[in-house]
């Protein structure tokens, strides 16, 4: 471990721990953590660092003053700074503020919104942003996924992302061909859609990338999408439930 460049030294940073995948996969944890940066610049004003996420060879930080820095490859605009040139340091994402959470898939990002809206920017070959049928493949600046309001939690793996809404509803969209999308097919969705069935939802993750989870009310966990390797718990191998 090196220090990041860019946050200021000797202060205390709450972060929260992610767990990353080969394929880039994300999802927040529960567990809080403090370290002390030393012997970096100060460039970060001293605001605090509240959670970090990281897809594939990119980075992003959530600050206490719902602020977003990105850094990392930018290739297919990850970094939600209007451009595909890449930074080795911590950069603001322009125009982001507000932020409560954040959601990295393989190439593309996601950020909720106080207000329970959500935006999304990076790679959008499978429609894993969210807007729709006109939007180009990469999406260089962070853009509102209509449709989507009263969000509390998100997540984002692979090419496919998923918002739990404060209903307990659960809504995907994104590369579905291992059912990850969990509307009975194999297909993308360019746009959020609800998943039939599935209530009472209290936290939601895409694991591995290609298979998802949801823990209801009740204590009980009910996954989908790709089971290779018996990933689904369902006591036997049967690709994509």
């Amino acid at each position: 471990p090196i220090v990041v460049s860019g946050l200021a030294s000797g202060t205390a940073y709450t972060f929260t721990v992610t767990a990353t995948s080969a394929v880039g996969v994300s999802t927040r944890s529960a567990v809080s953590n403090r370290a002390v940066v030393t012997n970096s610049s100060s460039s970060a004003g001293g605001e605090r660092i509240t959670a970090t996420v990281s897809g594939v060879n990119f980075t992003l930080a959530l600050l206490n003053d719902g602020t977003v820095l990105a850094w990392g490859d930018n290739s297919s605009g990850q970094l939600g700074d209007g451009s595909t040139v890449g930074h080795l340091t911590p950069q603001a994402v322009p125009g982001l503020k507000n932020v409560q959470a954040l959601a990295a898939g393989k190439l593309h990002a996601l950020a909720l919104l106080a207000d329970g809206t959500l935006l999304a920017w990076g790679d959008n070959a499978a429609g894993q942003l969210g807007l729709g049928n006109n939007a180009p493949a990469k999406v260089l600046s962070p853009a509102q996924v209509p449709g989507l309001s009263q969000i509390q939690v998100i997540s984002a793996g692979g090419g496919c992302s998923l918002a739990l809404a404060n209903d307990g509803t659960v809504w995907a969209w994104g590369f579905g061909s291992y059912g990850q999308i969990g509307d009975n097919t194999t297909n993308n969705r360019n746009t959020p859609e609800q998943i039939a069935g599935l209530g009472n939802v209290r936290a939601i993750t895409v694991a591995g990338g290609l298979h998802a989870l949801a823990l209801l009310a009740d204590g009980t966990v009910w996954a989908w999408g790709d089971n290779d390797s018996g990933q689904l718990g369902q006591g036997g191998v049967v690709p994509n439930e």
